[in-house]
């Protein structure tokens, strides 16, 4: 990106606010020559307050030149048309004719600026009146009539701002295609104002011929100081509805003298194609061309979500646009060309339409797949960038190939990621599924289809919101008529423009993170009634959510404390969505049950520090969430396996696990008590029928692999599998929980006759444990207390729970390491085994147990 540094013309600038104060003034005087009251002028703080734009900007300028004249605009076309009579030009001519459009392009945006400019100016005025006792105007009025312009104000002025500030360093080799590619992605802004641009002129006309005083100021408005040109309030109003398709010619026109090796190539064609998308949709719907429906007893439609899913039928996955209507859900292709269109798939009406959700996840390609597409992804985005820092002859013939190839795999992995399914279906029988990447997205699709569903059952009537923009009969079912003027209405009926793609995504977006960013989740308070409560973390990657980390249950509270450390590698990423959900022992429960809390936060890559915690207190709804973040930049690192990732967990140590996992009782342990817990207690046979050998093979070969996939396994595995492997895990281990070192004192201590010193020597001995084994001990012994809690139902006594497990958990060392009076007997060595299991299981006191490391500390609070 080029880098503009700017001495700031001061002369310049005071000349704009003396043009901006005269005609405040000017319209000023005239109300208060009537008697209007208007508050004063304050050209320091002339920040609109009429509308809520997002943006801050003040009301100057920072450039050298503000309007040449009208003619300007047809100048641009002319001189290009011209220049490419000319025939072959080598490339120093090209760039220089390139400069003389864009000088043409510079005139012709300031003379649209200094028009917005004036609507802005004679709006204040107005609205600084209707707060007095004689209003011109309503604020109302005032809003309707000025609606968006603030917005488009403010967009094309940074535009011009900018592109002043590039020309004056005289560079043919500037870089100007990425401030048209960003003007163009804030054309939705148009689609507003062209929809509410019919009665912004009604009331408009409507004012005039009620106000004398109204109507000669909307009569004689001068964009600029000294101006010999006079526009009306209708002819300013109706400057937007041109604009677009000028600054569609402007970019072909710059294109046009664009050598093919200039880095501005692929980000114009870019810009093109998107200002084209927007036209095919706002073309039948310019004034005095505008298409509309009148109906007697109609009712508005209203956009009320959308967004991009993928639809399954038949096994195949495709890419669609999911339109939430407030009476039907509609499903469109989009068809690319020269004027892109959607095409109707298919819909459901509102009071038909019928949800659920699947008890599990979405079968999607095998991992190993997945990790090449992402091996791709990240080698096509090095090529890329060294193809823009190396030679201009090897970008212009790879550039374009490899951003081809980076696009296919980003959509194929967008397609093949979601896992989350929706199931939608209509009374008829006809039923589909939407697959969604996070937790977070299927809440909220679930949440206003529900209130839409209850709206429509109650016959609701309020008044319709910003999104009102098609209105249609209010039939049970719409009208083939009716679905083909919505579908052909839907580009510019859509909120969502842009798949989320890193290729199509402003790559020198420094508002965004790339590297490591490590959330501390603490503790949540303020729900109304003790649950079984985790919490989930999803992280965009350029705008496409996915879930990152989940905590453990904190079980029956209504303050769950998780204390876990996660270390999120992001790309892209812009927020962090914060889930609370209630665990349910019943997988096929309604997933909206589960959701108690959610919320996202924007992240701030200068407000994080890198070494340093950052501590966050994120409320909604009554309740608080209390986390810390530390982000740490890098380069983008390239995808490793899940296999590499994820390291072996059977067979190792279990120091060297817990260490890795930052933990004090591994992750398996607890994922296999929790699920036991959960749906197990009361399942007859429960650690002594064996599960399925194939079913405990595949967990453990999950566990090996991936984590995260081995967990969403475990969630739906049979009960009794799910306990083999917690019995698998121990056994494998290289030494047992209760360690070689003190298997002769532990066979010494339980044979003491004394109540009291055996107590005390087997609590010593408990001590003496590694930190991890003795908290992993306590853990599981607590575990198998509550499982024997329920020996009426499940048949599973201490004494047959210390059969089971007192073997795998103290065993003899090997022969060659057996010391002078050590067991021999077989049958009396597992006699021992079980009898000191029993003895833990029965004694009433023993020491609290950690699962986690709670060692961290913050040092910046906000």
């Amino acid at each position: 990106m080029l880098e503009v540094f700017v001495c700031e013309d001061q002369r310049t600038v005071n000349i704009l606010r003396n043009t901006e104060m005269d005609l405040f003034y000017e319209a000023a005087h005239y109300l208060q020559s009537k008697g209007i009251e208007v508050a004063e002028y304050d050209a320091e703080n002339d920040e609109d307050q009429v509308f809520s734009s997002g943006f801050s900007e003040e009301l100057t300028f920072e450039e050298n030149h503000f309007v040449q004249s009208r003619s300007s605009d047809s100048s641009e076309r002319t001189c290009s048309t011209e220049l490419l009579c000319e025939g072959e030009i080598d490339s120093e001519t090209l760039l220089e004719k390139r400069m003389q459009v864009l000088t043409n392009v510079q005139s012709s945006e300031g003379q649209y600026v200094s028009e917005l400019q004036a609507l802005m100016v004679l709006m204040k005025p107005l609205h600084a009146a209707a707060n007095t006792s004689q209003p011109v105007l309503t604020s109302e009025q005032i809003q309707t009539i000025f609606f968006q312009v603030p917005e488009i104000h403010a967009i094309h002025k940074e535009f011009y701002t900018k592109l002043c500030l590039r020309l004056e360093l005289n560079d043919p080799n500037m870089q100007v295609g990425d401030l048209f590619e960003k003007l163009v992605n804030q054309l939705g802004v148009y689609n507003a104002f062209l929809d509410n641009l019919e009665t912004a002129t009604a009331v408009a006309q409507r004012s005039t011929q009620a106000d004398e005083r109204f109507k000669n100021l909307a009569e004689k408005i001068k964009p600029v100081k000294d101006s010999e040109t006079v526009y009306t309030l209708n002819e300013l109003l109706h400057m937007p509805v041109q604009r677009v398709t000028k600054t569609l010619s402007a970019m072909h026109d710059v294109l046009k003298f664009t050598p093919e090796e200039h880095s501005d190539c692929p980000l114009l064609n870019e810009a093109v194609r998107i200002s084209n998308n927007f036209l095919s949709g706002i073309n039948q719907t310019i004034p005095p061309k505008r298409a509309s429906v009148t109906v007697s007893k109609a009712t508005t439609r209203q956009v009320v979500k959308d967004g991009f899913v993928v639809d399954v039928t038949d096994d195949i996955r495709r890419l669609r646009h999911i339109f939430l209507f407030t009476d039907l859900l509609l499903c469109a292709k989009l068809k690319e060309g020269k004027q892109p269109l959607y095409k109707l798939e298919w819909h459901i009406p509102m009071r038909d339409l019928r949800v659920a959700v699947a008890s599990g996840p979405f079968p999607t390609e095998p991992q190993e797949i997945m990790d090449e597409v992402r091996r791709k992804i990240f080698q096509a985005r090095m090529e890329i960038q060294q193809a823009k820092h190396g030679d201009r002859f090897l970008m212009t013939r790879v550039l374009e190939r490899v951003k081809k190839r980076l696009r296919d795999n980003e959509l194929w992995l967008l397609k093949h990621s979601p896992t989350i399914p929706l199931m939608v279906s209509s009374r008829n029988g006809k039923s589909y599924t939407l697959l969604l990447s996070s937790e977070y997205e299927l809440s909220q699709w679930m949440e206003q289809i529900e209130k839409l569903s209850s709206k429509s059952k109650e016959g609701d009537t309020s008044s319709p919101s910003p999104y009102d923009l098609l209105k249609l009969t209010s039939s049970s079912s719409p009208s083939p008529y009716d679905l083909l003027k919505l579908t052909s209405s839907i580009m510019k009926l859509r909120m969502m423009h842009t798949l989320p793609l890193h290729s199509i995504t402003d790559e020198n977006d420094n508002n965004t993170l790339c590297g490591t960013l490590s959330v501390l989740l603490h503790s949540a308070r303020g729900f109304s009634q003790p649950e079984d409560v985790y919490s989930c973390l999803e992280v965009d990657c350029f705008g496409y959510f996915e879930k990152k980390a989940q905590t453990e249950v904190e079980k029956d509270t209504c303050e769950p404390c998780w204390e876990e450390e996660f270390n999120l590698e992001v790309d892209g990423a812009q927020s962090l969505r914060v889930l609370c959900c209630k665990h349910s022992n019943d997988s096929s429960a309604d997933f909206l049950n589960t959701i108690l809390w959610k919320t996202e936060m924007q992240l701030d890559p200068k407000a994080l520090q890198v070494k340093e915690w950052k501590r966050t207190v994120l409320q909604s709804n009554g309740i608080e969430v209390l986390l810390s973040l530390r982000y740490q930049a890098h380069q983008l690192q390239p995808p490793a396996p899940c296999s590499v990732i994820q390291k072996e967990v059977f067979g190792v140590l279990i120091e060297e696990v817990a260490k890795r996992e930052g933990v004090q009782v591994p992750y398996i342990v607890r994922h296999c008590v929790q699920e036991v817990d959960s749906r197990g207690l009361e399942e007859v046979g429960i650690y002594r029928v064996s599960g399925v050998a194939t079913e405990v093979q595949a967990l453990k070969i999950a566990y090996s692999a991936n984590i995260k996939e081995a967990l969403v396994k475990l969630k739906v595995a049979d009960i009794h599998a799910v306990a083999g492997i917690l019995k698998l895990y121990f056994r494998t281990l290289p030494q047992p929980l209760l360690t070689h070192d003190l298997y002769l004192a532990f066979c010494r201590g339980i044979a003491l006759t004394d109540p009291v010193a055996k107590a005390t020597e087997m609590l010593s001995l408990l001590k003496a444990l590694p930190e991890v084994n003795l908290n992993t001990f306590l853990f599981l012994v607590e575990h198998l207390k509550r499982v024997s809690s329920k020996e009426t139902i499940n048949k599973m006594t201490s004494y047959n729970l210390a059969t089971v497990f007192g073997p795998t958990l103290l065993q003899a060392p090997p022969m060659g390491n057996m010391q002078a009076g050590s067991c021999k007997d077989i049958s009396q060595e597992i006699v021992v085994q079980v009898q000191v299991l029993m003895f833990y299981l029965q004694y009433t006191d023993l020491p609290k147990y950690e699962v986690r490391k709670r060692s961290y500390s913050t040092s910046v609070e906000t």
